[in-house]
């Protein structure tokens, strides 16, 4: 028994011992470069530049549990911003030939039943089912054209830009708007007044 006790004593100052020669203090070291040299080293290596901090994000006031489970059911999306030019917008005598405009516009306006009774015509007598529908067609294109030209020289008028709202209106009156093959009353009155003869005041 005592003979392990001084074994065990012997282990605890080994031990200790160790860990005295580890807490030594390193300040005496000699250090492998000199201090002239490591300060020039230090001097040539690049400066730590920290990035830079992250924006704060700003609250646009939805509550995103709110947002999800609402409280009248109505869900609300966030907040999107588009950016960009919307694509052109074609239109059917853009996209179609003319054979596929006849078919659409015989389709459109002919039912089934019309086009089945209506298949043959007297050519130089009677039109074809194709010309009238391509006569309606054309007719609806007119009308969808000169509501949107009205619109935009509306739209000029109300942001002020009068001259703009002149010139479309009187492009479309030229382009669009039908000829009278009849004068006005305005004109037959002054040949009828020419004609008549003039009653004498007196």
């Amino acid at each position: 028994m005592t003979a392990t006790r001084s074994s065990r004593f012997i282990v605890l100052l080994a031990a200790s011992a160790l860990f005295a020669s580890a807490q030594d203090d390193t300040s005496d070291r000699k250090r492998a470069i000199s201090n002239n040299l490591a300060s020039a080293l230090s001097d040539t290596m690049p400066k730590y530049n920290p990035p830079p901090p992250e924006p704060e994000e700003k609250d646009d006031g939805v509550d995103e549990d709110m947002m999800l489970k609402p409280k009248n059911g109505i869900v609300r999306l966030p907040r999107v911003v588009v950016e960009g030019t919307r694509p052109p917008i074609f239109t059917e005598r853009q996209v179609y030939t003319d054979k596929g405009l006849n078919e659409i516009a015989t389709k459109r306006y002919f039912a089934d039943a019309s086009q089945a009774l209506n298949k043959f015509n007297v050519p130089f007598l009677s039109m074809s089912q194709a010309d009238l529908a391509m006569m309606m067609w054309e007719e609806d294109e007119r009308l969808r054209m000169l509501d949107d030209l009205n619109g935009r020289s509306d739209q000029a008028a109300l942001f002020g830009d009068e001259a703009t709202s002149k010139e479309i209106r009187e492009m479309t009156r030229d382009a669009l708007t039908r000829s009278d093959y009849l004068p006005d009353a305005s004109a037959l009155h002054r040949e009828t007044a020419t004609a008549l003869p003039r009653k004498s005041n007196p």
